[in-house]
């Protein structure tokens, strides 16, 4: 298991793609309203900090098994809302086509 430095780096590189695609977005799609990208954007950020919240809790009294599947089961979260924020800012994409 990677120690919580490189998953937190990990979490915030995956963060930044879902938010340089929306500016991209943002940037194309320059006489579209912009309200539903933001809201994609804060939900990838709470989904972050919740994330670094869960990280960040002590694992000192919980057996090293318990542990990783702690773990396992913040990347799987991270991973299911930043899938679901890329193919929001997709269906915009197609809706504005």
């Amino acid at each position: 298991m990677a120690n919580r430095r490189d998953l937190k780096k990990d979490l915030n590189w995956l963060t930044d793609v879902v938010i340089s695609d929306c500016l991209i977005y943002v940037e194309v799609n320059t006489d579209k309203d912009h309200t539903p990208v933001g809201e994609i954007i804060n939900e990838i950020l709470i989904h972050r900090d919740s994330a670094f919240s869960e990280i960040n809790k002590p694992t000192s009294g919980i057996k090293s098994k318990e542990v990783k599947q702690k773990y396992d089961k913040i990347v799987n979260d991270f991973l299911e809302a930043a899938n679901s924020s890329l193919e929001k800012l997709s269906q915009l994409s197609k809706n504005n086509a």
